[in-house]
């Protein structure tokens, strides 16, 4: 099943194989853990989940890191980014390790699956949020290890 993704005004709701939304709703649930814990990030409440189907809480006002490039502050809004890819990389631990196919299987770190521009966002409180944690579609979608 390809995966499928429809936002709504109050919600986001994604469709998707059912290994591959087991393996996003627990890399989500640990890495809203890990976001509390150090306060570096948020990531969206999971609403329900239940056989390869997830809902989120849509938090009003994001806008994407990349839009606020140039603008005042920029640079302590992309140093709070990768900090707290820093500290996903030290803290997010899974069950199971499945390496991304074709890279290096030394110094393996756990992957947010898909950190790009577009998926780490801001409010206008200023607050990180970290969106879609399923893994890029060039990685498969069960990879959740790289180095």
């Amino acid at each position: 099943m390809p995966p499928r993704t429809e936002i709504l005004a109050d919600r986001v709701v994604k469709e998707q194989a059912q290994a591959a939304a087991a393996l996003e709703l627990a890399k989500t649930l640990r890495a809203g853990e890990i976001g509390r814990r150090s306060g570096l990030f948020s990531v969206p409440p999971v609403l329900a989940a239940h056989a390869g189907r997830i809902e989120f809480a849509r938090i009003a006002g994001l806008q994407p890191l990349r839009a606020t490039l140039g603008s005042p502050g920029w640079e302590s809004r992309v140093a709070a980014a990768a900090a707290a890819l820093a500290e996903i990389h030290r803290s997010l631990v899974l069950p199971e390790c499945r390496p991304v196919p074709g890279l290096p299987s030394r110094n393996l770190h756990f992957l947010h699956g898909d950190y790009s521009p577009t998926n780490v966002q801001i409010d206008p409180s200023g607050t990180l949020w970290i969106l879609d944690w399923a893994a890029a579609d060039g990685l498969g979608p069960l990879a959740t290890v790289g180095p």
